[in-house]
């Protein structure tokens, strides 16, 4: 598999390190707009052992242009508008692309207008283009569809998130508002700049997984400090200058008056019993506990390595979510491989 990256930030990098370890891919180019990356060996870039044909540019035209490439994965942002016009010139190009930006795994969330337009743009090269990650992506909707798949008559679902910032990186310190003031984080989390991007993403493809009709999605977004403790009704202001230890996000998706979906949440510092739950209410009812939680970054790269090897060869062109693919991609081979899958079973 032939990959161009587009995009070498610690995401980026990371999928960069588990490419060249993989004997059945090929890193054909590579595309940072970061002048401290641009022009260097991508195994020197990466502090690899080893020397690399693949040098980083700043120029997506020309490594577009340059091929051959199956697939480019695309890891720069988390906002469909800040990015759009990379995918479009990724598309126009003719190339399949999987993308890390959150808003991407559920488009029509967040801009619909955009969402059909890269739908026609793919549609017209033929080829699929696909947001995928761990979250949204995965353990609060794939997951979650996966595991109601066990179950009938289902009624609501809650999935839940805790996990402790100061085992993350810095990036996503930041974005929680670790090290910032009460004041200074409510203030980035009034404009919408600070926050986890994805909770409406989820609730959406888990709704569309169900087949409900959700009519009103609210979500909520409530800074924490170090001088109170987590409780999620609470609304008691915090000292402008307390110092920040996280977030609790809350989305609540509803059809008419029924809640059908409520998802949340909890990143602060220091929190014990890390986890990943999901409870649905069917027949039978089902709860499922990831002690710990899912690793965040590590997994991350492997959907998107995952997800690009459907999309080399998509069940169709034109935008696609993770509800268009199996769960698990099958191994990767070339056009020129004729071992059937009944050729495989034989053999094993």
């Amino acid at each position: 598999m032939r990959v161009c990256l587009y995009g070498l930030g610690s995401i980026g990098s990371a999928t960069a390190r588990a490419l060249l370890a993989d004997p059945d891919v090929r890193i054909t180019g590579a595309i940072d707009v970061d002048p401290r990356k641009t022009g260097r060996g991508l195994h020197s870039l990466l502090r690899m052992r080893g020397s690399s044909d693949v040098e980083v540019t700043a120029d997506p035209a020309a490594t577009l242009a340059s091929g051959p490439h199956d697939i480019v994965i695309h890891s720069t942002g988390s906002r469909l508008k800040q990015i759009v016009a990379q995918l479009e010139q990724i598309l126009g190009a003719g190339f399949p692309c999987v993308t890390s930006c959150e808003e991407m795994a559920f488009p029509e969330a967040a801009a619909p207008g955009l969402a059909r337009r890269l739908d026609r743009a793919a549609r017209a090269k033929g080829v699929a283009l696909l947001g995928a990650g761990v979250n949204p992506g995965f353990v609060m909707d794939a997951l979650v569809l996966a595991l109601s798949g066990a179950t009938r008559e289902v009624e609501h679902i809650a999935v839940e998130r805790v996990l402790d910032p100061l085992s993350r990186r810095r990036v996503f310190q930041k974005k929680v508002g670790i090290g910032m003031t009460w004041k200074e984080a409510n203030r980035l989390v009034s404009d919408g700049s600070m926050g986890h991007v994805g909770l409406r993403e989820s609730a959406h493809l888990v709704a569309r997984g169900m087949g409900w009709n959700i009519t009103s999605v609210d979500e909520d977004v409530r800074v924490l400090c170090a001088d109170e403790a987590p409780k999620p009704r609470s609304r008691r202001a915090s000292h402008p200058d307390a110092p920040v230890t996280g977030l609790r996000q809350t989305l609540i998706a509803r059809s008419g008056r029924t809640e059908r979906i409520r998802m949340e949440m909890l990143m602060q510092a220091g929190v014990e019993g890390a986890h990943d739950a999901i409870t649905i209410n069917g027949h039978p009812g089902l709860n499922l506990w990831i002690q710990g939680g899912i690793p965040g970054d590590e997994a991350t790269v492997s959907c998107l390595i995952n997800a690009a090897r459907h999309a080399v060869a998509p069940p169709r062109a034109g935008l696609l979510t993770v509800l268009d693919l199996p769960l698990r991609p099958s191994h990767f081979r070339s056009s020129g491989s004729s071992r059937s899958p009944a050729d495989a079973t034989a053999a094993g």
